[in-house]
């Protein structure tokens, strides 16, 4: 389950790729970071040996959610991107492969065939595709 202040910090990027992709190598980072410290504990270095071992296993137990924690959180992203992407090319599909005038007949028709709401979504989701930041 995704945080809320992750969810939040996605809100607040928005559709720029490159805070997206900012955001992955950070998570990307936490996940090296962790799974090093993971492979310490579970080893027993010389500077975890001090912990006893109830100590070590719960350790362990919390570094192993973390990353998987990460993982979910990474998986997001990732996905977001894709959307991004495919957003992208379509809208690239769209301006090379039509004309202005076949665009204008589009939405007129679209106008006259969908209902309200499912116009209203679609005008919406065209919006949100043409304030992507690449």
């Amino acid at each position: 389950m995704l945080s809320e202040a992750f969810i939040n910090k996605i809100s607040e990027i928005g559709n720029d790729k490159q805070s997206l992709v900012s955001l992955m190598n950070e998570i990307d980072e936490n996940k090296r970071q962790v799974s090093a410290r993971l492979t310490a504990v579970s080893s027993g270095r010389k500077e975890v040996t001090e912990m006893t071992t109830r100590e070590r296993r719960s350790q362990i137990k919390m570094m192993q959610d973390k990353l998987t924690y990460l993982a979910e959180e990474r998986e997001h992203v990732r996905s977001r991107i894709a959307e991004i992407n495919s957003d992208l090319k379509a809208l690239n599909r769209a301006v090379n492969g039509r004309n202005e005038k076949f665009c204008h007949a589009f939405i007129a028709a679209a106008e006259r065939i969908l209902d309200e709401e499912l116009f209203l979504e679609l005008e919406s989701r065209a919006a949100s595709i043409l304030s992507i930041k690449g």
